[in-house]
């Protein structure tokens, strides 16, 4: 489930259907492992196995209402046109001949999104019924199972930091040290108890930077830097004299009504 996992907390349209896509290729890898063949590379063709794997699946999950018209005739076929065929290749591929889809423009997100809410819904059916188990509420709804998954992944790239830049903290702020202060990182630890996650960090003072100071603290992404979560102390608290800098947060795993739409590049 990491590529779905993935597909739901990044913020790129086309990281998202990239990692939808890889998702469905997956779970159908499980259904019907590809088969030894004839072919040049010793394998069954993409589309032969595709579509093997697909109408096995047809027999538990009604595949027609994630076709790109319920109207067409053969509903596998259509799938693997538009998924594989179109969207694959324009998302996958940049080369001007193959006509890609361009990430900032409009129509192309527009095309984009739509197929990845319609395929990320295909997908939670296909991996319900391989797993046996709920994953979604009701035709878009993310479920518990997904929901621990998605903070799983998002407790791997989070790391609690903090900054001594007492600037106060407003709503749309993306910076955890807008006035570009020192930013300490923690050593971080996280666990889910239930519907929550628990993440803990702290260090020996004698281990931070000298002067270390506390303005602003939360969770940042540990790749980019981003903040993911942070609040303020309204003013700056010196760490000198103390033995040890800890960080508790406690946040609720409740996901999302649906699946994500809302994607930022």
């Amino acid at each position: 489930m990491r590529y779905f996992r993935m597909s739901e907390v990044t913020d790129d349209l086309f990281d998202s259907f990239r990692n939808t896509y890889l998702a469905i290729e997956s779970v159908l890898s499980e259904i019907e492992p590809m088969r030894a063949g004839r072919s040049r590379r010793g394998w069954e063709s993409e589309e032969d196995w595709f579509k093997r794997a697909l109408r096995t699946a047809s027999a538990h999950v009604p595949v027609r209402k994630f076709a790109p018209s319920p109207d067409l005739g053969d509903p596998i076929h259509a799938i693997w046109l538009e998924l594989c065929e179109q969207l694959r290749h324009a998302t996958f591929h940049a080369k001007t001949a193959r006509n890609p889809l361009l990430p900032q423009d409009g129509f192309s997100r527009s095309r984009i999104l739509e197929a990845r809410q319609r395929y990320a819904r295909l997908y939670l059916s296909l991996a319900g019924t391989l797993f046996r188990a709920q994953l979604g509420r009701g035709e878009t709804g993310i479920g518990p199972a997904v929901q621990r998954a998605v903070a799983e992944t998002q407790a791997e790239q989070m790391v609690v930091a903090f900054a001594d830049d007492p600037t106060p903290v407003v709503e749309g702020d993306e910076l955890i040290s807008p006035a570009h202060g020192t930013v300490q990182p923690l050593p971080t630890q996280s666990e889910l108890a239930g519907n929550r996650l628990e993440v803990q960090a702290e260090a020996r003072v004698s281990d931070l930077v000298p002067g270390a100071a506390v303005g602003r603290f939360g969770a940042v992404d540990k790749d980019t830097g981003k903040a993911l979560i942070f609040d303020g102390l309204e003013g700056r608290l010196a760490l000198d004299g103390f033995d040890r800098c800890q960080v508790r947060l406690s946040l609720g795993v409740t996901g999302h009504p649906g699946l994500k739409s809302d994607f930022g590049s």
